[in-house]
């Protein structure tokens, strides 16, 4: 993972962070988004800008993007969505009138 994160940088940066903090590179918003692109082709995941932000160097950004592909393979499905007491999601919340019947509340 170390090389994809020095690649990465050398394409958007045209430099290799080395041990230097991150923080002292002068990231800004639109570097940082580059960066978590050129992270994402050469890792082949999804990589959360916010990770870039948090980590002090490159081999702590390459740690953390290994720990995260070493767990489970995104399916694309999206976020998980937190449930209430009964279980039931946000959106199942939303959309229970829409699938009930209305006037005796059954569900077709």
């Amino acid at each position: 993972m170390r090389a994809h994160v020095r690649d990465a940088f050398l394409h958007v940066l045209g430099d290799d962070p080395g041990d230097r903090p991150l923080r002292g590179l002068g990231l800004d918003s639109l570097v940082i988004a580059e960066l978590a692109t050129a992270l994402e082709q050469r890792a082949g995941r999804t990589v959360d800008p916010s990770l870039l932000m948090r980590a002090r160097t490159a081999d702590e950004l390459a740690a953390e993007l290994a720990a995260t592909a070493a767990g489970p393979p995104e399916t694309g499905a999206g976020p998980a969505v937190p449930a209430d007491a009964t279980g039931a999601t946000a959106l199942s919340l939303l959309l229970r009138p829409l699938l009930t019947d209305g006037a005796d509340g059954v569900t077709p």
